[in-house]
């Protein structure tokens, strides 16, 4: 009998009391001890299962627990490996995910006294003989209808007598240290400490500098648990978010020995590769599905894997949530068919947070950043020892790609081949002050696809998500759903002086639309690396293949993004008439002269590197594309002016493909279709190369 798929649900106890599937983690509990950091802090994405390990931990660890704790942990790893640390704590919870904010710092304050005191409660829910006699003497006072849980409440929530959150935290530990006869010492668990901070730095910075300045409520809290611990009280912190923003903020040096970095820490939030074999083996009657288990980790993996949060680590993960609501559409279709990447749960969310913590960056930077990602996949960055911004301030390139690294969106980029870095080129000795980053996989792609076409307004994004489906390209040679999306979207693309600039717009409009609609079917790659006999190559453009050959180049063939008329743009055409975007015609062109196949195989292979724009392998047995594509700039032109360059982008075009399928894998490709997509004065024309 299948495994129920516990989504959204990180209550350790209902997921093993009701028969939901756990990927046991409590292996890591016996490495974090072994650690021996008494005060840390575990920063990862949210949605990763961060709370599902507090919980464990309260559950392993608090003395009064004991009991429940070997019942709900008997299947466990821990259960078979005790540690030598095993119900040694008095343990006290703060949790702050869910927490309300709001631009009205005093109310968020509110919120997060009231979660402070809810903690507090559960303590002593939990050990009703530490209660102090004054809280006994308000229970008594609050007379029979009254609990003993009110009555703490009520104590803890007294303003006059605890007027802010760090006066809380001292009145609950002097009362516990007065306690001398309790063998016991004080651990302090916080889940998600920085939940609602984050969401006032990307929504409200200038709330967000208020809440988290460094004698601010939230710091001097922050402050007391740390001159708790230095005096022996508090015996562990243990403390879970996902910036490190707040306490660079708020407390600086108040985790002294952070756990993030630490490579035997890598996989405690996400999922290996076994383990997404053992949920899909749990979850799925693999009997009766008509999807491989090979074909559904290989789309999972492709989706959701890719994150490396140690730079020392070797093993990448995947995004936890994200693959629990993709078995469960697995599941509700009774795996007839992969579902799309929209089914899985989040992508607006996702977005929506992506969009607000990009815009936090300066604009040439965040311009840089993006080209970078969305062309080369990757990004190299400085990551700042801590970031301690002021409001009113945008973040620089550096502190971007950290904020991006620290919320998920980017991931340490895993080993590479030996002498390879990211981009491809012979690799720099690594130090430590720089890193590599990348989009760790597939659905984040998609959203950082969409943030850059989000240029153009809604209307590209809106026609992609209303294209037509692109399954039936790797069934036989038919790009139409392609060819629909490019029509319908056409006079939405944003107006770009740079040709590379456009050509990515169109690259990732094409490959939004084949990674939403069949990307079960294709191995979809922008940028693709071109390699011959092992090693990278290049032939680009006209120019460098003419340099790279001797050849000379033709008139006008140098392409710099500049027109040859002289005439002055003025958004319309030549017969005055504004673009539309509506009327254009995708139908084939007259033919054009074709360049010579053989040209391109004179270059210098050995020293020189490629990337083809867009390249979709077939999964089974139908055909293979790639795609090379071509944009001029819109501006007022003779017609003649119009079909020269129209030529002589596609004999380039031409040039560059019938180069780039002398790759190594590329040229054993038995079925595979050559197409130059051009995009000139507000039209997109398609051509096959034969």
């Amino acid at each position: 009998m299948p495994k129920l798929i516990p989504e959204n649900i990180s209550r350790f106890e209902t997921i093993i009391r009701n028969g939901y599937v756990y990927v046991d983690k409590t292996g890591f509990i016996e490495k974090y001890e072994k650690l021996g950091k008494l005060v840390g802090a575990f920063l990862r994405p949210r949605r990763f299962g961060k709370t599902l390990f507090t919980e464990i931990l309260s559950l392993y660890y608090d003395f009064s627990l004991q009991e429940k704790a070997g019942e709900l942990l008997q299947n466990t790893y821990i259960a078979t490996h005790p540690t030598p640390l095993k119900s040694s704590y008095a343990v006290i919870q703060f949790t702050f995910s869910g927490l309300e904010t709001s631009q009205d710092v005093n109310e968020t304050l509110s919120a997060f006294r009231d979660r402070i005191v809810e903690g507090i409660v559960s303590f002593y829910s939990r050990y009703p003989e530490l209660l102090p006699a004054v809280i006994r003497k308000t229970a008594e006072e609050l007379g029979s209808g009254g609990t003993q849980e009110e009555a703490v409440e009520h104590y803890f929530s007294d303003t006059g007598r605890f007027p802010t959150p760090n006066r809380i935290i001292d009145g609950f530990v002097r009362r516990f240290k007065a306690r001398s006869d309790f063998p016991h010492p004080l651990m302090v668990i916080i889940d998600e400490y920085d939940n609602f901070t984050n969401d006032l730095l990307s929504g409200s910075p200038e709330s967000f500098a208020e809440l988290t300045r460094k004698n601010g409520e939230v710091g001097t809290f922050y402050g007391a648990l740390r001159h708790h611990f230095d005096s022996g009280t508090i015996g562990r912190i243990f403390i879970t978010g996902v910036l490190p923003v707040t306490l660079d903020k708020a407390v600086s040096g108040f985790v002294k020995s952070a756990l993030t970095d630490e490579p035997e820490l890598n996989d405690l939030a996400g999922f290996t590769d076994e383990e997404v074999a053992l949920l899909l083996q749990e979850t799925l009657d693999l009997r009766q599905c008509p999807l491989s288990p090979e074909e559904i980790r290989r789309e999972m993996k492709a989706c959701f894997d890719g994150y490396l949060f140690a730079p020392a680590g070797r093993q990448t993960v995947y995004n936890p949530a994200l693959c629990l609501s993709y078995v469960s559409a697995l599941a509700k279709n009774g795996c007839r068919c992969l579902p799309p990447l929209t089914a899985v749960s989040g992508p607006d969310i996702d977005y929506q947070k992506l969009a607000g913590f990009m815009n936090l960056i300066q604009d040439r930077d965040r311009k840089k950043l993006l080209s970078r990602l969305t062309e080369n996949g990757c990004a190299a960055a400085t990551v700042p020892s801590s970031m301690n911004f002021s409001p009113g301030t945008r973040l620089n390139y550096h502190e971007g790609v950290a904020i991006l690294h620290f919320l998920g969106f980017l991931s340490v980029a895993p080993p590479r081949d030996p002498g390879v870095s990211a981009y491809g080129d012979p690799a720099s000795q690594r130090t430590e002050q720089i890193t590599e980053f990348v989009i760790p996989n597939e659905y984040f792609r998609m959203l950082f696809a969409r943030f850059a076409l989000g240029r153009s307004g809604p209307a590209v994004w809106d026609s992609i998500l209303g294209s037509m489906n692109a399954d039936q390209m790797a069934r036989q040679n038919d790009i139409s759903a392609v060819a629909s999306l490019l029509r319908e979207a056409a006079g939405a693309f944003v107006k770009t002086t740079s040709s590379s600039e456009g050509e990515s717009q169109v690259s990732l409009a094409v490959w939004c639309i084949l990674t939403m609609t069949a990307r079960g079917r294709f191995t979809i790659t922008r940028e693709y690396h071109v390699r011959r006999n092992g090693s990278f190559v290049f032939c680009d453009t006209a120019a460098e293949f003419a340099q790279a050959s001797g050849e000379k180049i033709p008139a006008g063939e140098e392409h710099d993004g500049e027109e040859h008329d002289g005439e002055e743009h003025d958004g319309k055409e030549h017969d005055g008439k504004e673009h539309d975007g509506k009327e254009h015609d995708l139908t084939d062109p007259a033919p054009l002269p074709m360049p010579s196949p053989a040209r391109c195989r004179e270059v210098r292979i050995d020293t020189l590197r490629g990337r083809a724009d867009l390249v979709a392998l077939n999964n089974g047995q139908g055909p293979s594309y790639i795609f090379e594509f071509k944009y001029w700039r819109d501006r007022k032109s003779r017609e003649e002016t119009r079909s020269r360059i129209r030529r002589e982008l596609c004999s380039q075009a031409i040039e560059q493909l019938n180069f780039y399928v002398t790759d190594d894998t590329l040229r054993t490709v038995r079925d595979l279709h050559r197409y130059v997509v051009m995009y000139t004065w507000g039209e997109f024309q398609i051509w096959e190369v034969e």
